[in-house]
């Protein structure tokens, strides 16, 4: 007879009889990469929300330039993108967007990022008044949000894409052994 068979099926047989089952769960390193790799990837949707913004008004002039104002060349908006990129980072992590959660879809994604962006933006034009922009224009805060919100929804629909992608391809997934007859359990 064949003892490596023999042994296997002792091993299983105890696992199952003390109620053991070999799971794989994610372990908190991986939460924590995922996290870290989310917020990273929304800090730089959200710098590149402000570097559209400013192109938007400046550069295209989408709504033209009143007389009297000059343009303000982008090292000027320098911190007050560093200060809207942080205050909507910290706002949107505050609504508990980077808590991983069980069954929240994009919708409720949706939802966080609109409310994270929405205090974060008022938090923004509250602190700018204190930075040394030669002439504010709030119309580029304006454009930051309306860019912001798309651009964080897509890259949340890309990561759960490229995420549903390993998890199918066996990343991170976890074993189950379900016992019965009933409907449930077929």
């Amino acid at each position: 007879p064949d003892s490596g068979a023999s042994e296997s099926l002792a091993r299983t047989e105890g696992m199952i009889s003390t109620g053991q089952l070999p799971a794989l769960r994610p372990s908190p390193r991986t939460r924590r990469t995922i996290v870290a790799f989310t917020i990273l990837l929304d800090a730089m949707l959200i710098w590149l929300s402000f570097c559209i913004a400013y192109y938007l008004r400046y550069v295209l002039k989408v709504v033209p330039i009143e007389r009297g104002t000059l343009p303000v060349p982008f090292v000027d908006w320098v911190p007050f993108g560093i200060v809207f990129s942080a205050m909507q980072v910290v706002s949107v992590a505050g609504t508990g967007l980077y808590q991983i959660r069980l069954g929240r879809d994009l919708i409720d994604e949706a939802v966080l990022i609109l409310r994270g962006t929405l205090v974060g933006i008022g938090l923004v034009v509250i602190l700018t008044t204190f930075l040394p922009v030669v002439a504010y224009s709030r119309l580029v805060s304006v454009y930051a949000w309306l860019v912001v919100i798309p651009l964080l929804l897509l890259g949340r629909g890309l990561l759960y894409s490229a995420l549903a992608h390993l998890h199918g391809s066996g990343w991170n997934a976890r074993r189950v052994l379900v016992a019965g007859t009933t409907p449930i359990s077929k």
